[in-house]
């Protein structure tokens, strides 16, 4: 399992700033990022790195999205 972190430190904006449009595509962003890493590790689980016998380990590999105030966080499980 690996983490990938964003130092947003930098940012000048906070996200509940942000207008309503760029929330919007940053959404679309991690939701794409996140089905890429998904899809990516279910190729793997399946075949290319892994023999599958029943799968269940590829079926169980699932994306989801979370939002908040000042948060979308993209995760791979």
């Amino acid at each position: 399992m690996f983490d990938v972190m964003v130092d947003a430190s930098r940012a000048n904006l906070r996200l509940q700033e942000m207008p309503d449009e760029v929330r919007d595509a940053l959404i679309v962003a991690v939701t794409l990022a996140a089905g890429e890493l998904q899809g990516t590790a279910q190729s793997k689980a399946s075949g290319d790195l892994l023999q599958v016998r029943t799968g269940r380990f590829v079926r169980s590999i699932k994306a989801g999205i979370r939002t908040g105030k000042t948060s979308v966080t993209g995760r791979v499980y």
